[in-house]
């Protein structure tokens, strides 16, 4: 597949939705769910998404339940809006944008911003430009099985978005500088987040976070807070329970329990992954990571994991 191209080619045979035909993908830039989800209660995202229907448009409503059901082939969905998602009886893929990165900048200009939201609750999601074409490469995701044409075919769907336009050449410097700040927030809030040593201790990590002067940034922390709220689209501790959420996914995937998982990631016990996993993405991680033969996809994995294992001990 060609990576300049990757929305363009042929269209994979069609295939209808099961559990079997789920597959999770981790991926530098951006976490990948390609399978059926039915109805999804009210959910907010750290992340900007884009939510295309494979198999037929997708719904998305404000989290209100009187608010109306809008329906599209794909939408774009700002993080930070609570929603509901129709994704009726067939398959769809969800694809979460890691905050910072040019993808989901590029998202944040296609869905709208926190004033459109605070002025109308139905504007939190716009629908999808070329939504044909997203469907169709999406499709690909679940008839890969090389992690090197899977690892292309996401970087690829991440450089699909409408390029970021340039800014007035005044501005150029201090935009440059600025989101340098932000990647450089964030780094340091996923490592302290997924530090081994926390993780290992049993406590929830990084209590505090890490002030500008530690990170390297010359920016005092409320100047910081709003400057990556603003380039990210989420403030650095919905990021912080991002990286956490993420990590406990893939312990799962590893084979471990649930229980060990959210323990490895820094949660209190199971429960505590459960409700901050549902607030997230509107589902329980069990009716994500327990689905029969789901293939899931490391960073590092030369083939798809299934987390359908046996326990292990945190120790082994």
């Amino acid at each position: 597949m060609n990576d300049s191209a990757v929305l363009q080619g042929r269209r994979p045979p069609a295939r209808a939705a099961t559990g079997a035909d789920s597959c999770l993908v981790f991926h530098a830039l951006a976490v990948l769910f390609v399978g059926p989800l039915g109805p999804v209660a009210p959910h907010t995202h750290a992340a900007p998404a884009l939510l295309v229907g494979l198999d037929g448009p997708v719904g998305v409503a404000a989290a209100d339940a009187q608010a109306p059901m809008q329906r599209a082939s794909a939408w774009c969905i700002a993080p930070g809006w609570p929603h509901r998602v129709d994704g009726g009886h067939g398959a769809v893929a969800v694809l979460y944008l890691e905050p910072g990165s040019r993808a989901a900048r590029a998202a944040l200009r296609l869905a709208p911003g926190p004033a459109a939201q605070a002025s109308d609750a139905a504007t939190g999601a716009c629908p999808l430009p070329g939504a044909a074409n997203w469907c169709r490469a999406l499709r690909w995701a679940r008839r890969l099985h090389s992690a090197p044409r899977l690892a292309r075919l996401m970087a690829g769907l991440c450089e699909a978005l409408p390029p970021l336009a340039p800014p007035p050449p005044g501005e150029l410097a201090s935009r440059r500088h600025g989101a340098a700040q932000v990647l450089r927030a964030l780094a340091q809030v996923r490592s302290l987040a997924l530090a081994p040593d926390a993780a290992a201790s049993g406590a929830p990590p990084l209590r505090g976070l890490p002030s500008p002067a530690a990170a390297g940034i010359a920016l005092s922390a409320s100047r910081l807070r709003h400057l990556v709220s603003a380039q990210a689209g989420t403030p650095l501790r919905r990021y912080r329970l991002w990286c956490r959420l993420t990590q406990a996914a893939q312990w799962a995937a590893r084979g471990h329990s649930l229980t060990d998982a959210a323990l490895a990631a820094g949660f209190a016990d199971q429960a505590h992954f459960t409700r901050a996993f549902r607030a997230m993405f509107g589902l329980p991680p069990s009716a994500v990571l327990a689905r029969p033969a789901l293939r899931v996809w490391l960073p590092e994995a030369a083939a798809p994991l299934t987390p359908a294992r046996p326990s292990r001990t945190r120790g082994r």
